[in-house]
């Protein structure tokens, strides 16, 4: 084949024509070969693996050595935050959070009616009052239940603002936790000092040191 130059006249073979015209093309291809492996070694070196839009980066799925749970799960629940604690009574979880001025008003009321009793019969006018709160004739409350006119003698001669002994707060610890020596009761009431007649008519369930514990 010739090719024609300005003034000049070139021989060039089939052969030698096809290696020119092939030079650019394998240049090319070495550039693409390059640049996929350079691409290639950075992904897996790297801990940040891209993901398809919408799915859950691996490294959030490795589960903890410790507690067989995902880091994506750990996230969920920081967001959540914790649930919060219910206190449990004769009845059950009551769903109800007590708080420590409850938890007060309670010891105040379990040493006020009852100071003069083993742990046993503290407990039970605790339970008491937790049994009147998951009962529908009474308020939903502990302080509502304590305050309710006529409900405690305490209230009405000011003893409820006596301020309890230790045996008072841990005898209403007991009964927030469920423990229920009255089997269930509604009412107590000592049988040598009690004046009120209507009292004395309900149904005795239990009777713990001075008092009657009945329905």
């Amino acid at each position: 084949m010739i090719f024609i130059l300005p003034g000049r006249r070139c021989w060039f073979s089939g052969n030698t024509i096809y290696a020119i015209l092939l030079i650019p093309l394998l240049i090319a291809g070495l550039q693409v070969l390059n640049l996929g492996i350079m691409m290639d070694t950075g992904n897996t070196s790297s801990s940040n693996i891209a993901q398809p839009a919408g799915e859950t980066p691996v490294i959030n799925i490795l589960m903890s050595e410790e507690d067989g749970s995902s880091s994506l799960q750990k996230e969920e629940d920081k967001k959540k935050g914790s649930p919060k604690k219910t206190v449990n009574n004769s009845r059950g979880s009551t769903g109800k959070v007590i708080s420590p001025a409850e938890l007060d008003l309670l010891a105040r009321v379990i040493h006020a009616e009852a100071r003069g009793e083993d742990l046993e019969g503290q407990v039970a006018v605790g339970a008491v009052v937790l049994n009147r709160l998951e009962h529908s004739q009474f308020p939903n409350t502990i302080r509502e239940v304590i305050y309710q006119r006529g409900a405690f003698t305490a209230v009405d001669d000011k003893q409820i603002y006596l301020k309890p002994n230790d045996k008072a707060y841990q005898a209403a610890r007991e009964a927030l936790k469920g423990t229920d020596p009255t089997g269930g009761a509604l009412y107590y009431y000592n049988p040598r000092t009690a004046q009120d007649n209507w009292i004395k008519t309900r149904p005795v369930v239990k009777c713990i040191g001075n008092h009657n514990f009945s329905i």
